[in-house]
């Protein structure tokens, strides 16, 4: 429900021709969506494993094991989840629903668990040779037998321990949603930015794109708010019947900055009353139930502005001789980082001469342009990345929401000029050119 479902949620509904396009892709788009821990299983695997064909099969056959493996152990009372291993009874929003099983919330962190578990028993395993009378098993064909009792084992583990994670990272997020604006998205981009140059910046995403670390909307408050709210029923109605078809029940939870976001962005109106007045929808979310969507998603600033001043600094600052090839390389960084949000060739160009700028002034920027786009209260969501192209599609396109997508503007070129000044009398001063 990414691209499409910003694009669909907008569209005029007396446009017949565009809302059918639009929910053909949403379509498209939602079964993946639906089933991305599963396709992070097959990716990882295949990334890590030595024979590709083989072994995205066995990771399919693996977390099918693994989701399947959890139902036998997971209580029900009158068709809801009572308890998990019969001791586990604080369970709220700790189940989902996986290819139309009662699962673990693992979200993607169970794939990538079952996809490097898969990918380990796969290096290992399809290269023993059997004895002879056991031969026709050797190879890749002992991987599924090893696997299948191995997944089973790694459920149970989860189906211990991770009710308790689970739990704790539900009271991190709703600690967040209640710490002072802006602080949450702060301390997130500076974490994500400073793990950037190991690759490990995509922890701190998932946590908050997919899990309650970065927000948490109950079925249950949003109902009772709409109704002391003074939203008529049809509205209602129309809310809570979106809400159960993504959350799976209107006593669930949507977890994640992301799903919320896009939750709010799918609805098919663009206000809703608060009392006697009709308010923009992403700001009724946040004054009626302290929801801010787009906490984690906007630190567009950093893209459009600041990466820009970098750029321009480093190429004003090279020698004469180099400035034409300087350009080229860094002018293209530029480019990318400001339509794509992608920022690591432009990054990796200064890193490794001057650390202490890329630690003492980039990462706190871009910490600093999630802080001052929730304090402006915009609420810009994201598809791939935070530029140019996705701000258009995530914060012009659905403005009547609430966006405030306006303020990425000004705050881009604070931030430009500031990193600007920054980089060009640090390069001059201590020669780095």
């Amino acid at each position: 429900m990414e691209l499409v479902g910003a694009i669909g949620a907008n569209v005029e509904q007396s446009n017949v021709v565009a809302l059918v396009f639009a929910n053909i892709f949403l379509g498209m788009s939602e079964i993946v969506f639906a089933n991305l821990p599963l396709l992070f299983a097959i990716a990882i695997t295949i990334t890590f494993s030595k024979d590709r064909g083989a072994s995205g099969f066995c990771a399919v056959l693996a977390y099918l094991v693994f989701s399947s493996s959890q139902l036998a152990f997971i209580q029900f009372n009158e068709g809801q989840v009572e308890s998990i291993l019969w001791f586990h009874t604080e369970i709220e929003g700790i189940t989902t629903t996986t290819l139309g099983l009662t699962t673990l919330q693992t979200s993607i962190f169970g794939g990538v668990i079952v996809g490097g578990v898969t990918s380990l028993l796969y290096n290992k395993f399809s290269l023993i040779k059997l004895p002879l009378a056991l031969d026709f098993f050797s190879g890749v064909k002992l991987v599924p037998i090893v696997l299948i009792p191995s997944m089973f084992i790694l459920s149970l583990i989860f189906l211990i321990f991770w009710p308790w994670i689970g739990q704790a990272i539900f009271f991190m997020g709703t600690g967040i949603q209640g710490a002072p604006a802006g602080t949450g998205g702060l301390l997130y981009g500076i974490l994500g930015r400073a793990l950037m140059p190991f690759g490990l910046h995509h922890i701190p995403i998932i946590l908050a794109f997919q899990t309650s670390f970065g927000g948490v909307l109950s079925g249950i408050s949003l109902s009772q708010e709409l109704l002391q709210s003074g939203v008529n029923q049809i509205d209602i109605t129309t809310i809570m019947a979106s809400f159960t078809n993504i959350a799976g029940s209107s006593t669930a939870r949507i977890e994640g900055d992301q799903n919320i976001w896009n939750f709010i962005n799918s609805l098919p109106f663009n206000t809703l009353a608060s009392g006697s007045l009709q308010i923009p929808i992403f700001d009724w979310f946040n004054q009626e139930l302290g929801v801010y969507a787009g906490r984690f998603t906007q630190d567009y600033p950093t893209y459009l502005g600041a990466a820009m001043g970098i750029g321009i600094a480093l190429i004003i600052a090279s020698e004469m001789k180099n400035r034409r090839n300087v350009s080229v390389v860094i002018g293209s960084s530029m480019l990318v980082a400001f339509f794509t949000g992608i920022t690591e060739p432009l990054e990796f160009t200064f890193l490794f001469c001057a650390p202490l700028l890329y630690y003492l002034v980039f990462v706190p920027i871009s910490g600093f342009s999630y802080m001052f786009m929730e304090l402006a209260g915009a609420h810009v969501g994201v598809g791939f990345a935070r530029g140019f192209i996705d701000l258009i599609i995530y914060g012009v396109l659905p403005v009547a929401k609430g966006t405030a997508f306006y303020w990425a503007f000004p705050l881009a070129i604070i931030e430009g000029l500031f990193t600007f000044l920054v980089f060009y009398f640090s390069i001059k001063k201590f020669d780095l050119a």
